[in-house]
């Protein structure tokens, strides 16, 4: 076809020492396309050439040889997936479809090295062709080694962010317009938490808000035209009725039959609406924390984490994520005296929280979590980034304060960090937190204000980042 044999050089797009892309002109067709000139040894050793021609489509042809692999693309001017969902005010059903599309492409991404995962998913590289995500394959390199881990099941975090907030997430801060499952599925797909995008598939399609795909599909399949139904029923009874004689209906006759065919229509809508709604009734993923109890007893309603979608409203086997993070022994070791207490009355997973009481408004600083880098559970953490996630709600709104985390070295502060959060009454605050550990031994947790207010914390989660 003359891609790689016969072709004319317009100009040199992009150039660095490891590549040299052209915009070029086929003389067989005049077609313009890409010719992508792969120069360091090393790429070329970690691009498997055949197999990106046999897993993307629109790679026109390939080509080596002793030092060189040579990429041909076609020139595509469709729009990016960023600069789509910003000129587009997508509904829910489409945020949802384009997240499915997104998955399937980045699995398809998952057979290449690391590297090459991370030129075929770049911003730039991400089109939104009739609707559909597909890849340009235009791969730009900026690094010449193997990166150490993959980052691939991070970046589809990053994108699924993005399509429901039109913005990257930002210093590990996850965006609050997020629906609550979809947020969970973010930062532990942001936390590396996920092994491979056919787990984040899995997660994604067991959550509440991929239920709604199944309802607009039972909608969509409800939009008929009742007329054009009822005009192919009312021939086959006037065969009938000709068989026995009858040439005529009444417009009696006429009307029950539309009525029964509407009714039948209006039934196929509400029904599956019905049913989403009542199984919401009972999840955390509305984030509303419950507050229930007279006197000495307390009377919760039990609210699940919802695991990989499972719903369980069995109390005793809820996780309690805050036994790992808080017990005497733990704030033992820091001296300190203003610290939570085990509360009862809201939770967002398991059926305890921990519970911040300021009865002055004075600026309190108060302990609430202790993270011992020493015990078994937590030694691996050691010399490696951790990423922190909790959630946060207060008993009034617009409560502004700060989650402070001190990491401690020899009864010193090695590390710190300190972010500002306005927490609500009726929803639980996501808060994630990155810190750098090196050989530290504990970490301390505190949330500061100055307001007279109650303060719950609770879904405490470590995981490390890199």
């Amino acid at each position: 076809m003359g891609y790689l044999s016969n072709y004319d050089v317009k100009e040199v797009i992009y150039e660095n020492s490891f590549q040299r892309i052209s915009l070029c002109v086929n003389n067989e067709n005049n077609n313009e396309f890409y010719n992508n000139i792969i120069l360091s040894p090393r790429i070329i050793e970690l691009l498997d050439i055949d197999l990106l021609v046999e897993v993307m489509p629109n790679i026109l042809a390939t080509g080596r040889n002793d030092d060189r692999v040579y990429i041909a693309t076609p020139v595509l001017d469709d729009i990016t997936l960023t600069e789509y969902i910003n000129s587009n005010n997508l509904t829910m059903r489409q945020q949802l479809d384009m997240t499915t599309n997104l998955l399937e492409g980045f699995k398809k991404v998952e057979v290449f090295e690391d590297l090459v995962q991370e030129a075929i998913t770049d911003p730039d590289n991400i089109l939104v062709i009739d609707g559909k995500i597909e890849f340009r394959n235009l791969l730009k390199f900026s690094q010449g080694y193997d990166i150490s881990e993959s980052m691939l099941v991070r970046q589809v975090g990053n994108y699924i962010h993005y399509i429901y907030t039109g913005e990257f997430i930002n210093e590990f801060n996850v965006s609050e317009k997020l629906p609550p499952d979809i947020a969970r599925l973010v930062v532990r797909c942001y936390s590396n938490q996920y092994l491979s995008i056919s787990q984040v598939i899995d997660a994604f399609k067991s959550s509440s808000t991929y239920s709604l795909v199944l309802v607009s599909k039972a909608d969509d399949d409800a939009n008929i035209d009742p007329k054009e139904e009822f005009t192919a029923e009312s021939a086959f009874f006037d065969d009938m009725d000709r068989e026995n004689g009858k040439t005529d209906h009444t417009d009696n006759t006429a009307f029950d039959k539309e009525k029964l065919r509407m009714m039948a229509i209006i039934a196929i809508i509400i029904i599956p609406l019905m049913i989403l709604i009542l199984s919401r009734c009972g999840r955390t993923d509305i984030d509303n924390p419950i507050e229930t109890g007279k006197g000495g007893q307390t009377e919760t309603s039990v609210e699940s984490s919802e695991e990989n979608g499972e719903n369980n409203n069995n109390g005793s086997d809820l996780p309690e994520t805050i036994n790992d993070f808080f017990s005497k022994e733990l704030i033992d070791l820091t001296n300190q005296t203003n610290t939570a207490d085990i509360d009862f009355s809201r939770f967002y997973d398991g059926y305890t929280s921990l519970l911040i009481n300021n009865d002055t408004g004075d600026l309190q600083k108060t302990l609430f979590a202790v993270v011992d880098l020493n015990s078994e559970k937590f030694r691996h953490l050691k010399d490696r980034e951790a990423g922190i996630t909790l959630r946060l709600s207060s008993d009034v709104d617009n409560l502004e304060g700060s989650v402070i985390m001190e990491v401690v070295e020899d009864n010193g502060i090695v590390s710190y960090s300190n972010q500002k959060m306005i927490l609500s009454s009726t929803n639980w605050k996501l808060n994630l937190t990155s810190l750098q550990l090196g050989n530290a031994d504990w970490i301390e947790m505190y949330f500061e204000y100055d307001s007279i207010a109650s303060v719950w914390i609770d879904g405490i989660e470590i995981d490390i980042l890199k």
